[in-house]
């Protein structure tokens, strides 16, 4: 059977089949009518519930956004409220700080006034942390401060004692300038009194007996010599007399090895000084003198007479005169030779000094430094309560500073100043050797030099 058979007869069974169906429904096409027939109703009541949820809810958001918009107001006026309260909050701080620095301030005053009240003698009370009872007591203090202050503007004399400059107790009559200062006066002796510790008063080292003396008899000069002080329990030393010794003391072991390098420095510059003027002597004369000789030919007396001078011309003169006659390079090397041979005589201590003026100031730095090492220690072992047991390392640390610029300053200075000295009078000797080299030169074709003048 043919392909185009096969298909038409598979056709026409299918065209068959569907003309039987279409006029019987199957089980499966009843099934799914009935299936669609109840989706379709389920649609149709989800329809209209969800007509009813969407106007049901517009009512409930339109409740929730009248609560929301009603709760949105009651947080702006508990907003508003709490700043209110957080503004109350900070003038409340503000007037509790207030308040303590108040406190703190009437308890400062109190403490300073019942501090100054104590050393004249008079009890303000015992400390509280009672504000009223603060109170009360700054009104006495104050009250009596006044009281205080009156007798402050008058001359208060009475009866008492006070110590002699030897340290021997004495009573006589006391005249108290205000709460300031005070004069006493007794057959033993009489002055300005400042206080020896521990209340009591002893004769000032300046004299003012006669001023004394008026101020207790009633009459107040005009100038009053008078030590003034805070208060009479603190000892007040005389000051100390300064000298070259307590100067170096001061300076401690590095201030000794400084005072000997000024020692050292001194003498060298003596002894370079006096070298100098000593090697420079009498050159210009000698020069003259050396010069005629070898103009005359008698270069034995040029070199004799160079000899006896002792001066750095004379010597260098004593080694070119008997050379005059030989070439002129051999003359030039004579008569560097000659300047080298001279030149450790003119320079000499010249480095020593210059050596002492660069180290005086580095001694002086290690000075300091060990002063203040020395303060630290003080400080951590005792505090900072008493100056006078830091005074020490600090007067060590400045004083060697200054020792070290007092020595450095003088020895640079004048070592310069003898250097330019030295560098003068090797020009003197190599100008002074040159010439008498030249005056050979011109007169060399004039009468010949003596045979002797090169022994």
């Amino acid at each position: 059977m043919s392909r185009s058979r096969m298909m038409a007869l598979l056709l026409g069974t299918l065209m068959c089949a569907s003309t039987a169906t279409a006029a019987e429904p199957t089980p499966l096409e009843a099934a799914y009518q009935k299936e669609f027939a109840f989706l379709s109703a389920e649609k149709k009541a989800l329809e209209a519930r969800l007509d009813t949820l969407v106007s049901g809810r517009e009512g409930v958001v339109g409740a929730a956004e009248r609560e929301l918009g009603s709760l949105e107001a009651q947080t702006i006026a508990v907003g508003l409220k709490g700043e209110r309260l957080d503004d109350s909050l900070d003038t409340l701080d503000r007037e509790v700080d207030g308040a303590e620095e108040a406190s703190e301030a009437l308890v400062g005053t109190l403490l300073a006034a019942r501090t100054t009240l104590d050393r004249q003698g008079f009890a303000v009370g015992e400390e509280t942390q009672e504000f009223g009872e603060q109170v009360a007591q700054l009104r006495v203090a104050l009250a009596e401060g006044l009281v205080r202050l009156d007798e402050g503007r008058t001359v208060r004399r009475t009866e008492g004692s006070f110590f002699l400059s030897d340290g021997v107790e004495t009573t006589g009559q006391l005249a108290y300038v205000g709460n300031v200062g005070v004069y006493g006066v007794s057959e033993a002796g009489a002055g300005a009194l400042v206080p020896a510790g521990q209340g009591h008063l002893r004769l000032w080292t300046e004299p003012s007996e006669d001023v004394a003396r008026a101020v207790v008899g009633g009459t107040v000069p005009a100038v009053l010599p008078l030590y003034v002080f805070e208060n009479m329990e603190k000892r007040v030393e005389p000051p100390a007399e300064k000298t070259l010794a307590t100067w170096i003391e001061n300076g401690g072991v590095v201030g000794l090895v400084i005072m000997g390098l000024l020692v050292a420095g001194v003498l060298l510059v003596v002894g370079r000084a006096v070298s100098l003027v000593r090697l420079g002597r009498g050159a210009d004369a000698l020069l003259e003198r050396v010069a005629q000789r070898v103009e005359e030919g008698d270069l034995l007396g040029a070199r004799k007479l160079a000899e006896a001078s002792g001066s750095a011309l004379g010597t260098a003169l004593a080694r070119v005169v008997p050379h005059v006659g030989a070439g002129r390079e051999h003359i030039e090397n004579v008569v560097t030779e000659a300047l080298l041979a001279e030149q450790p005589r003119i320079e000499r201590f010249g480095t020593p000094i210059m050596v002492i003026a660069a180290v005086a100031p580095l001694l002086g730095l290690l000075g300091t430094v060990t002063g203040m090492i020395g303060t630290f220690d003080v400080i951590t072992q005792f505090g900072t309560g008493d100056p006078k047991m830091l005074s020490g390392g600090i007067s060590e640390a400045l004083v060697t500073t200054q020792m070290g610029l007092v020595v450095a300053i003088p020895m640079l200075l004048l070592g310069n100043l003898l250097g330019s000295r030295a560098t003068a009078l090797l020009d003197q000797v190599e100008r002074g050797t040159m010439h008498v080299v030249n005056v050979a030169e011109d007169h060399r074709s004039g009468p010949e030099l003596l045979p002797s003048a090169a022994k």
